[in-house]
């Protein structure tokens, strides 16, 4: 077994609905489960929009959206990390090749961390445009996260000669009743990840609603427990409105409707009944659900309903926050209350529908992840991020917003 320490950058993230999935087994009666089956996933490089089929269940499609490809970007190696939402005991990972093109010469590594990886197959190469299937056995091991290094390209494959395609990769193994590396830096996972992703319609705000001071800014938080502010602490809602004040000379018209209880019907009274309309709104979700163990399902039905309101009923630039990773150290505030709780599935739920509506992005795990602090710092406990963490979300938001 070899083993190897690399940190490695992301700068866009993709994430698959959990809905519809086709359960699959090993062959031959094995026991052992599909663990990557829907889980989520990061992407060094963009993804193709609509290739997001790499833990969809389907293994036998070359097209959009059951096959997963990388945006044609000439940049290498290239890495996907599925994280398995628990240490998992693993002992076989199938990988499927497209039929598309491209995808050469691949690695195959494990980590109970995200930081210290052990290689499990290390530089086999596809032969171009073959569906062929690579299934890798081992001797058991302890895991969270395995990931992929795509070397290469053959070139000449659909897309151009960088869209590396994959129709599917499967990770047998069982679970444990350990959810997380002992001492882990939950934020670790997210460093190196671009911070927020934006589309044409935040550059449409910038220049006919911030670039005109003669119009008020308003500005809607709407959301559960991490959107909500009090008063007298400091809240990255706060922190953010502060910035826009001082930097476009008029103070915003704010409405908070953020709640733990908060249901995606909510949305409503920022159209029904009201003859002003916000400008912005910032919408977070997957915080309170991931404390409150939610049905993933169920939390994804909510966040649609959510999304669909503000987009449908308003003409607002809507911005989407994921929740902040929940941390799991026993030398931290609120330990017992964060066993068992994890953002990870919410945040990738949260970044799906931002892709699928193009809605701009704000990534509050690679926000912290990228900041020059440490955990301790940004962390008031376990579950609450602090004046610091607070602060280091509003300045990234308040850049987004302003642009370059």
């Amino acid at each position: 077994m070899v083993a190897s320490r690399c940190a490695w950058g992301v700068s866009a993230i993709a994430v698959v609905s959990i809905l519809g999935y086709v359960v699959r087994t090993e062959a031959q009666g094995d026991a052992l489960q599909n663990i990557a089956l829907g889980r989520p996933y990061r992407c060094s490089v963009p993804v193709l929009p609509g290739w997001h089929g790499l833990v969809d269940g389907k293994c036998d499609g070359d097209s959009a959206p059951e096959c997963f490809a990388t945006s044609n970007v000439d940049k290498f190696p290239q890495y996907v990390v599925i994280d398995l939402g628990a240490i998992c005991e693993i002992s076989r990972v199938v990988v499927y090749n497209s039929a598309n093109g491209n995808t050469r010469k691949v690695s195959l590594e494990c980590s109970d961390d995200a930081s210290d990886y052990q290689v499990l197959r290390d530089g086999f190469i596809f032969p171009d445009k073959s569906a062929m299937v690579l299934s890798h056995k081992f001797t058991p091991r302890k895991a969270r996260y395995v990931r992929l290094t795509l070397h290469d390209t053959w070139g000449g494959g659909l897309g151009g000669d960088n869209c590396l395609f994959l129709r599917e990769v499967e990770v047998y193994g069982k679970r444990t009743d350990q959810p997380h590396a002992s001492g882990a830096d939950p934020l670790v996972p997210f460093k190196g990840q671009e911070m927020t992703i934006e589309y044409r319609s935040l550059r449409i705000f910038r220049r006919y609603c911030l670039g005109n001071p003669a119009l008020p800014l308003r500005v809607a938080v709407v959301g559960d427990g991490f959107g909500m502010a009090t008063p007298g602490q400091a809240h990255w809602t706060t922190g953010l409105f502060e910035r826009l004040e001082r930097r476009w000379g008029r103070a915003p018209q704010i409405e908070n409707l953020a709640s733990k209880s908060f249901v995606a019907e909510d949305c409503r009274a920022l159209f029904e009944g009201s003859e002003q309309q916000p400008d912005l709104v910032l919408l977070t979700m997957g915080y309170s659900a991931a404390l409150g163990r939610t049905d993933a399902a169920q939390f994804r039905q909510s966040t649609v309903n959510a999304v669909s309101l503000l987009t449908e009923r308003t003409d607002a630039l809507v911005v989407l926050v994921t929740p902040p990773p929940i941390v799991h150290q026993d030398s931290m505030g609120l330990y017992q209350e964060a066993i068992g709780a994890d953002s990870a599935t919410c945040a990738w739920q949260v970044e799906t529908l931002a892709s699928e509506h193009k809605l701009p992005l704000v990534r509050t795990g690679a926000v912290l992840a990228n900041s020059s602090y440490d955990v301790s710092d940004l962390y008031a406990d376990n579950l609450h991020l602090s004046d610091r963490g607070h602060e280091m979300l509003a300045i990234v938001i308040d850049r987004l917003l302003a642009g370059p």
